[in-house]
């Protein structure tokens, strides 16, 4: 059997314009984590955080390229 201990809960939220956004004490305080230069849109159509890199999170624009955010 195989036992896996969740450290930590990482919410993350996509604002439109105002960005990727994320929580790391489930979802009490916001943390802006994205570019404000560079606005991603209102279009998203998928978000994944990496496995590799606590922290990192990818956001797929429907043919407008792929933005990600960091702590």
């Amino acid at each position: 059997m195989l036992a896996y201990k969740l450290s930590k809960v990482l919410l993350y939220i996509f604002l439109g314009i105002k960005g990727i956004f994320r929580s790391l004490d489930r979802g009490k305080t916001w943390t802006s984590i994205g570019d404000p230069t560079k606005s991603i849109g209102n279009d998203p159509n998928v978000m994944e955080a990496s496995l590799e890199q606590e922290g990192l999170v990818f956001i797929g624009t429907n043919g407008r390229g792929i933005y990600y955010g960091t702590p």
